[in-house]
């Protein structure tokens, strides 16, 4: 009686083979991650600017007459490959101000242009917002989707990060003023 050999041409010992070159491959992809000690401090770092400049922003907007309340940070995911990236954001519900939602937000733009942001966009249909940068950090401010009044929020840069650490900060919650 004769052996059958496995399906494909391919011998038992060829098939084990190709299963190591997948798996090593297959783990050797793991590599492609940046220094973590690199990528920590980067991530601090993103964090401290975004947190000053909100806290900034959050005192332009208050002078101006606009109370600012909730206010909060996170670490969200803002790319997959080549490697995990991470980027930090704050922000917080607006109220006040006069007029209509495209008054406010225009009042809101200019109380944080005055700090040295620079527009990048802005309309008034059909929700009222006005984004800036300085740098690699954005905000943006506009009439909120959820709630009465506006919303802002500042974004750092999107930050290669390791898996521990994306596993560490992603769904954590900062409060803010």
């Amino acid at each position: 009686m004769r052996r059958r050999r496995a399906s494909a041409g391919l011998r038992p010992r060829a098939t084990g083979a190709m299963l190591v070159l997948v798996l090593g491959g297959i783990v050797g992809g793991c590599g492609d991650e940046p220094d973590a000690e690199t990528s920590r401090a980067s991530l601090e770092e993103s964090r401290a600017q975004v947190e000053q400049r909100f806290g900034e922003a959050v005192e332009a907007l208050t002078g101006a007459g606009f109370e600012v309340v909730d206010g909060g940070g996170r670490w969200v995911s803002c790319q997959m490959e080549p490697a995990s990236a991470m980027e930090f954001s704050a922000g917080a519900s607006v109220n006040g101000g006069s007029g209509d939602d495209a008054a406010r937000v225009r009042a809101a733009a200019d109380a944080v242009a005055a700090l040295g942001w620079e527009s990048d966009a802005a309309a008034e249909t059909p929700r009222p917002y006005a984004n800036f940068v300085d740098g690699d950090l954005r905000l943006s401010v506009s009439k909120s989707k959820i709630k009465e009044g506006l919303s802002f929020s500042v974004t750092g840069p999107c930050i290669e990060s390791t898996t521990d650490q994306e596993n560490e900060l992603l769904g954590t919650r900062v409060d803010l003023p």
